[in-house]
């Protein structure tokens, strides 16, 4: 912590100890008589000081601006990419003795002239000058890395048919980045294009957004600054792989490839990848594409290579192979035509690893009168390769799911993806196929059962008529909101660390307190003592409290466990919050009769109330892009929803119970359980856990997913079916997604 900080804690923490002696002697009245004259100046003074600590706050230290502090930014981000890619690669079927060697040769039918590169000029690397080097024009996807650190503006964009090893080529050069980043100065980051919308958010701001996605530690405006995300993309530190431009909308690639022209014209490194037929379409109806951008495509594999590739992993001598090899000779057969790209090779390895099968089955004229009928087979039976049969007696013991269960769980997910678009797998989104009817009936169930410990906390006194109205009042509202609303569609990040990084906790702690505390001395001559302390503890917990939101440490790339498991924690505090802040507000209460009033304040605290939540929670990337002026149907309905709920309840309390309502000590517990009710809605409105535990349920019930998706997505991941990108999931070939997406199953349910 710099000096700045140490000193500006230290005069913080002496007006939080003043503010804090001060109105707990204001609200018991033991102050000197000399100084009660003046008590009406702790008010403005507590406001001041509010807007003090606003205005500091708000100006953050900003040590992300230097060049040095971004670099070693930077090395730190690498760390744990360099950790992820390592396990990745033992993962994956690109393992030693090595991948399937793909050729590439250059191209100019889409970008610049090839003899515009020619030599990559002259060029100094941590202090050190780099000879000019010739740009080569053919090569292997081996020495991927050292062509790319060639080219003048370090943009490549890769191109070939499905199948041909595109983003095999760029897990190979992004690693081979990880490896050179003393000569890269840059860390690779691996997203997908898919789900880009270039006419809705620029570049930058999207690709920013994703990198916090995926490393939350970015937030932490305390270590590391203000949008240090951004700032890193601006600085040429981050290489994005964009893979899959192919995958977005047609009408959409167009916008894509002029928002990346104009957002990388200053040098911004990139590597991009899509089919060949993709590209050239929007090549067409582009004047330009990408002038700085080197373009190759990949060539079918040899083979002599796919040959190579085979024998190399093959224990001993398999003699089941060897008329397989003699066809691949025969440049003109089916066969070699199919085994012509990486993932078909695979594929067919894979499939024949069991000594039960033959490969020489391939062989059959009959049954593969075509490459594409070869290609259709092996993609179809990988998933019985790598899962067992439920009656396989050769079944390993370690095989937790079989053929028949993956098959139906994989066909449901990549459906779900196909739905949504693009190709990530997150476990937040999966909360949006829960029906809407479920969704009502979830909310109607919470009501009733705080309506039936309502009605135990009530007593028989006013009871039926009370709780029945208010439960009935509450599991409408809830329960269509819950149908209608959108769910929250970002996990939560928590940081129980605040000692590592005192100063935004202290700061939020004097906010929530001056809040309270003026709150509570304003009100002091109308209310009285109990209720000031009260609303001063209030301020206090609020401040504390929202400290652990949105302040995650340290800088590490979260998995998709990690976040639910955060979300989960959260989902737990805002309960629990809720149900302190019930408690306090009940310990407050000095009269317990109901007046006209008392309902009229309960309507305009609804209003309120509805209006923050039906604008703020979960607004979607592209609203928050647009700041405070979004203002949607959803966010509209929001706002009426809340109003009519708060409000409702205050008419039902004010109508159907004047005078007294609660006597003696039940006063607390009833209100913590009012704050327990508000709180639990709160934690469907924030987290998306919630309802992706809700999801499970129902899914699981119906069969169409396991109970513990977690477990078995890390299966299919250790099994080479699916792959992880960040904080999401993806099946590691798109063509098998879409083959399951898209072909029907015996026992398809509905």
């Amino acid at each position: 912590m710099s000096r700045r900080k140490v000193a500006t804690t230290a005069t913080y923490s002496l007006l939080l100890a003043t503010l804090l002696a001060a109105a707990v002697n204001i609200a018991t009245s033991v102050l000197p008589e000399v100084w009660k004259g003046y008590t009406w100046t702790a008010i403005p003074a507590i406001l001041l000081l509010v807007v003090t600590i606003a205005l500091t706050g708000s100006q953050s230290t900003d040590q992300g601006t230097t060049d040095e502090y971004l670099r070693v930014l930077s090395r730190e981000l690498l760390t744990d990419t360099w950790e992820r890619a390592i396990d990745d690669h033992r993962a994956r079927p690109l393992e030693v003795p090595g991948p399937i060697v793909i050729s590439w040769t250059a191209t100019d039918r889409f970008g610049p002239r090839l003899e515009n590169f020619g030599w990559n000029p002259r060029r100094t690397v941590n202090g050190r000058n780099k000879r000019a080097t010739k740009i080569p024009t053919v090569g292997t996807i081996l020495s991927i890395d050292d062509l790319f650190l060639r080219i003048p503006a370090r943009q490549l964009i890769v191109l070939g048919p499905p199948g041909s090893g595109k983003t095999a080529t760029a897990i190979v050069l992004f690693e081979g980045l990880c490896r050179r980043f003393e000569e890269a100065c840059t860390v690779p980051y691996l997203t997908s294009l898919a789900e880009w919308d270039p006419t809705v958010v620029d570049f930058r701001s999207w690709l920013s957004d994703r990198l916090v996605r995926d490393y939350p530690g970015l937030k932490n405006k305390g270590k590391y600054g203000k949008d240090v995300a951004r700032k890193l993309i601006t600085h040429g530190l981050i290489t994005p792989f964009l893979d899959g431009l192919d995958e977005m909308p047609e009408q959409l690639q167009s916008a894509a490839i002029r928002e990346l022209k104009r957002a990388t014209a200053n040098g911004q490194p990139f590597v991009l990848t899509s089919r060949t037929e993709s590209f050239a379409r929007t090549a067409e109806r582009e004047a330009t594409v990408l002038p700085a951008a080197y373009v190759i495509e990949l060539r079918a594999v040899q083979p002599g290579d796919a040959i190579r590739y085979i024998n190399d992993r093959l224990r001993t001598v398999d003699h089941r192979w060897l008329p397989v090899f003699d066809d691949l000779r025969k440049s003109s057969s089916e066969l070699s035509e199919a085994l012509s790209k990486p993932l078909m090779i695979w594929l067919a390895f894979v499939h024949y690893q069991d000594p039960a099968t033959n490969p020489r089955d391939l062989l059959d004229k009959r049954r593969f009168a075509t490459a594409s009928a070869i290609a259709n087979y092996l993609l179809s039976q990988h998933l019985r390769s790598v899962y067992p049969m439920a009656d396989d007696d050769r079944r390993p013991p370690r095989s937790r799911y079989s053929f028949e269960e993956a098959d139906r769980w994989l066909r449901y997910l990549a459906r779900h993806i196909e739905r949504r678009g693009g190709r990530d797998l997150a476990w937040f989104h999966l909360a949006g196929d829960l029906p809407r009817r479920v969704r009502f009936a979830a909310g109607v169930l919470l009501c009733m059962v705080f309506g039936l410990l309502g009605g135990l906390a009530f007593g028989a006194t006013k009871a039926v008529a009370f709780v029945t109205m208010l439960t009935l009042v509450t599991a409408v509202t809830i329960g269509t909101a819950f149908a209608h609303a959108d769910l929250p569609t970002s996990p939560m990040h928590l940081s129980w660390r605040i000692f590592t990084d005192p100063w935004p906790t202290l700061r939020r702690a004097v906010l929530g307190l001056a809040a309270g505390g003026a709150v509570g001395i304003a009100t002091l001559p109308l209310f009285g003592t109990r209720f000031a302390v009260s609303v001063l503890s209030l301020g206090a917990l609020l401040g504390v409290g929202f400290t652990f939101v949105g302040r995650p440490y340290p800088l590490r790339e979260s998995s998709p466990r990690r976040q639910l498991a955060i979300d989960g924690y959260a989902g737990l505090g805002i309960t629990g919050l809720g149900m302190v802040i019930g408690a306090l507000g009940a310990m407050s209460t000095i009269s317990t009769a109901t007046t006209t009033p008392t309902w009229v304040a309960g309507g305009l605290t609804g209003i309120l109330a509805g209006g923050f939540a039906g604008g703020h929670i979960n607004r979607s990337a592209n609203e928050v892009h647009n700041r405070l002026l979004a203002v949607t149907a959803r966010s509209a309905a929001g706002l009426v929803g809340g109003a009519l709920l708060a409000g409702s309840v205050g008419v039902v309390v004010g109508v159907l119970l004047p005078g007294p309502i609660l006597e003696g000590p039940s006063t607390v517990s009833t209100g913590a359980l009012f704050g327990l009710f508000f709180g639990t809605v709160g934690a469907f409105a924030w987290n998306a856990s919630v309802w992706y535990r809700l999801m499970l349920a129902w899914a699981g019930i119906r069969r169409r997913l396991p109970f513990n998706l977690m477990d078995f997505l890390a299966d299919a991941e250790d099994r080479g079916v699916l792959r992880r990108v960040g904080s999401v999931y993806q099946f590691r070939h798109i063509s098998l997604q879409y083959m399951l997406a898209r072909t029907p199953q015996p026992d398809r349910l509905p």
